[in-house]
């Protein structure tokens, strides 16, 4: 039980051994040159003392330099992969779009032989209904023309 709590203090800083962060490994002057945080209510006394501090003046150069190509790399190794997935969505757009216009013509074709048939048997249906009227008018002036020479005689 003992162990545990040390190690809750050890997390809260209370009676841990000191960090190389610790005032005591710190410059008495920060990276910007002002004088080092004083408890009189100054800008620097509000920062906790297990907050990372800038390092000293040059290093950050120096390590900025180490990391930019990794970090260049891996921008360019984003930016590619970034690339090949809209160059992907692109040449499925295409395939999409082909898909479709092959469907679109397919359906199209379609619906005009649909149409096509529909309107043959209509026509088909004029005609028939035609021969028929015919007929029957055909017939109509026979009668008329035998009703009219029976009165005339």
């Amino acid at each position: 039980e003992g162990e545990g709590e040390g190690e809750e203090v050890g997390r809260t800083g209370q009676g841990a051994a000191p960090s190389p962060t610790d005032a005591a490994s710190r410059p008495a002057v920060d990276p910007a040159g002002s004088s080092p945080p004083s408890a009189c209510g100054t800008l620097g006394s509000e920062m906790s003392r297990d907050e990372p501090r800038l390092p000293a003046r040059g290093t950050l150069g120096r390590a900025a330099l180490e990391e930019g190509p990794a970090q260049l790399q891996l921008l360019r190794g984003q930016m590619q992969s970034l690339e090949l997935r809209q160059q992907q969505r692109a040449a499925e757009a295409a395939l999409l779009l082909e898909d479709t216009r092959r469907v679109s013509q397919a359906e199209t074709a379609r619906v005009r032989r649909e149409l096509g048939q529909a309107l043959a048997e209509k026509d088909d249906l004029l005609r028939t209904f035609r021969r028929e009227m015919d007929a029957i008018v055909g017939d109509i002036s026979l009668l008329y023309e035998q009703q009219v020479q029976t009165h005339v005689e």
